[in-house]
């Protein structure tokens, strides 16, 4: 698979799903994603794996539960509403701004 730098949330839509103005970076390092048509889930999955967090980090750190975000990423819940994504984006460790 191919991997390239994502640098905006239009790329994102397969992260993120937002406004293509919104951007995310990791705090820590560059975030790299496959830039097929995978769905949100599967690029949470990839971010958090890449960053080695587990999917309880994350949720923790999101306020969200450990299942529903195990949900998400297993495509076995729709592309969350706004505030869910930037709660993910928190507990990824992203910047989220306009």
């Amino acid at each position: 698979m191919q991997f390239e730098y994502i640098t905006n949330f239009k790329n994102l839509q397969t992260i993120l799903l937002l406004v293509a103005t919104k951007k995310l970076y990791t705090k820590k390092k560059k975030v790299k994603s496959v830039t097929t048509n995978n769905n949100f889930g599967d690029e949470i999955k990839t971010i958090r794996t890449y960053n080695q967090m587990t999917i309880r980090e994350v949720a923790k750190q999101a306020g969200i539960s450990h299942s529903y975000l195990s949900q998400i990423e297993n495509n076995r819940r729709d592309t969350p509403n706004p505030e869910v994504i930037k709660k993910i984006a928190i507990g990824l460790n992203a910047d989220y701004y306009y």
